[in-house]
């Protein structure tokens, strides 16, 4: 059987921990897949490219960016650690 694939949009705050919650109680029900997603939101003139090159025109100090994608890294990687010693389901995360 196909499991259902579950997308959890995450700022790493108590509603996205409940929403994993609420998945942990349908998995109990059916196979699921689940993907967090967390979204870092830089002013426009920052860019960071596909294979995580960032760049800016200088209106923000770029360590400052870095240092927010690896705080947002981090807090995703502890979380699927989390959730693995729980779970049986298969894990994507995206950032």
């Amino acid at each position: 059987m196909e499991s259902l694939k579950i997308l959890i949009p995450t700022d790493f705050s108590v509603q996205a921990e409940f929403a994993y919650l609420m998945v942990k109680k349908l998995e109990e029900k059916i196979a699921v897949e689940v993907h967090f997603l967390h979204v870092l939101d830089v002013p426009d003139t920052v860019t960071i490219t596909a294979l995580g090159d960032i760049q800016t025109c200088g209106e923000i100090d770029i360590n400052y960016v870095i240092t927010q994608k690896e705080i947002a890294e981090r807090k995703l990687t502890d979380l699927k650690s989390f959730t693995e010693a729980r779970s049986t389901h298969t894990w994507c995360l995206e950032n």
